[in-house]
């Protein structure tokens, strides 16, 4: 596999071939805002796997404490600050995701609540001292929020300098991104150049995944996202329907695979790609059934030959159908249940349900039967 596949920015340029002769310490952080990831997480996780093959050691920054503060990269208002309770109720997620892609036995994973919380207030200052107002306004967020005269909090502006300290304090080498991160990135040289480090980081940043609607970025909150731990059945069908313009981005970023292998067809394509994709996730067995379950859709009675099962056990009835098919998970959240009901894109057993307030009675009503989310989304309600 080529270690530099998909990297399409590296700062200071140095000659990655001599760089990369001798063991590097590779940092790759991640703020747990969301219990929910999607393929585009995948990205820098397949890179930062890829690197540990070839020998190198992946540094893990679970940025708890940061979450708390939030990113405002990409952000055009101040985002709502996390709790330490909801942070800590979506690190497990991140965690069980990271291992599907690197021996954690072998890297360190760290929170960087645990030396973040240690700073005093004169650290503080001096970290501030580094890093001048004209420079945080430079940062296209910040300089576009200010011409729009939209409010910035001043804690938005420890969040790089405080990435960025990690980068010293865990002397990293190598610095994993998207390219949206540059500025953060470079934060993090600064501050290993101001307090005289040992080596100084270069960035390597890979592309931002656009979204299964061929026009946005990857996320949930735009609902064009697929997620890392849906049923492969739900994972082919998405993918299999994304756009003609991005096919080669998802081969590229998404695959070890060479362009020139799939079909010039379009559609052939798509589906190739979609076979790949899921293979990576849960191998060629599962893809291929997938692969198969998917075609088997019959959409004039909308029943699936094998549709995934989802457990019930745990749910208390009476429930609204709303909060039931977002504690299972299989919506992202009431409000999202909700949408699909009153749009009419919810049936269960072949009944399509249009109201949002439904009320499961009872279990015997939806014990083994099967709902639809969507034209490509079936699931049959069972107990274990």
């Amino acid at each position: 596999m080529d270690l530099f596949r998909g990297i399409v920015d590296v700062f200071p340029q140095v000659h990655l071939q001599d760089f990369f002769s001798t063991q590097k310490r590779i940092k790759l952080g991640f703020d747990p805002t969301s219990d929910f990831l999607h393929l585009g997480h995948s990205i820098l996780l397949r890179k930062l796997q890829s690197f540990q093959n070839a020998g190198h050691i992946p540094v893990i920054i679970i940025g708890d404490f940061t979450a708390q503060i939030g990113d405002p990269t990409g952000k055009q208002k101040t985002r709502k600050q996390l709790t330490q309770e909801e942070v800590k109720s979506n690190i497990d997620n991140f965690i069980s995701v990271i291992e599907k892609f690197v021996d954690i036995q072998r890297c360190g994973v760290y929170f960087n609540s645990v030396h973040l919380k240690k700073l005093q207030l004169p650290d503080i200052i001096q970290l501030q001292s580094i890093i001048t107002v004209q420079q945080l306004l430079a940062k296209k967020d910040f300089s576009t929020r200010m011409e729009n005269q939209t409010p910035i909090s001043l804690h938005e502006f420890m969040y790089p300098l405080l990435q960025g300290f990690d980068s010293f304090h865990f002397q990293s080498e190598v610095e994993l991104g998207g390219i949206d991160q540059k500025f953060n990135v470079s934060i993090g040289r600064d501050i290993q150049k101001y307090f005289n480090s040992e080596v100084e980081q270069i960035g390597m940043l890979m592309p931002i995944l656009t979204g299964t609607d061929g026009i946005q970025k990857m996320s949930k909150s735009l609902n064009n996202a697929i997620g890392l731990d849906e049923h492969p059945i739900s994972m082919f069908s998405k993918l299999e329907k994304i756009p003609d313009n991005i096919v080669d981005d998802y081969i590229l970023l998404l695959t070890d695979c060479d362009k020139t292998q799939f079909s010039s067809n379009p559609r052939l394509k798509q589906k190739e790609m979609a076979f790949e994709v899921v293979s990576s996730f849960y191998g060629r067995e599962l893809a291929t059934k997938a692969q198969k379950d998917a075609e088997s859709i019959v959409l004039s009675n909308s029943i699936l030959a094998d549709v995934p099962e989802t457990s019930i056990d745990s749910i208390q009835f009476p429930i609204r159908l709303a909060n039931l098919l977002n504690e299972l998970r299989l919506t992202d959240s009431v409000s999202d249940s909700k949408r699909k009901i009153t749009s009419g894109a919810i049936k269960l057993n072949g009944v399509k349900i249009l109201d949002e307030n439904y009320v499961i009675e009872n279990l015997e009503i939806i014990e083994n039967k099967i709902i639809k989310l969507s034209k490509t989304e079936f699931y049959k309600f069972i107990i274990n």
